[in-house]
């Protein structure tokens, strides 16, 4: 069994992803078209370290497969089960080493 089909039993949630794409010549976001990204979703609050150094309350963690780092890019908009929307404040990726008995994953931390 590869890693991605071990990870796909523990995914439980799914998460709505619209990938945020960077700006607009007026400075509006822009953000491609939306993904469903099956997920371990966690409600447990955290302190995370912003892009700015500065310590954050991250409300929500959502654990996928390695594969979807690119869709959970900061600031990408992200729709929770309950069809709460919210963003990506930062994401961490692991080459399988630790959690998961070392499966390759990202971890986005959400507003």
């Amino acid at each position: 069994m590869s890693g991605s089909d071990e990870l796909a039993d523990l995914f439980a949630h799914a998460i709505t992803v619209r990938t945020c794409l960077g700006t607009d010549g007026s400075g509006r976001k822009l953000y491609a078209d939306p993904v469903e990204v099956p997920c371990f979703l966690s409600g447990r609050q955290r302190y995370i370290r912003g892009g700015d150094g500065q310590q954050i309350i991250a409300s929500a963690t959502a654990s996928a497969d390695i594969g979807f780092a690119d869709a959970l890019a900061p600031q990408s908009l992200v729709t929770a089960p309950d069809g709460r929307t919210t963003v990506v404040m930062q994401r961490d990726t692991s080459d399988a080493a630790g959690w998961l008995g070392g499966i390759a994953r990202v971890k986005a931390y959400l507003q």
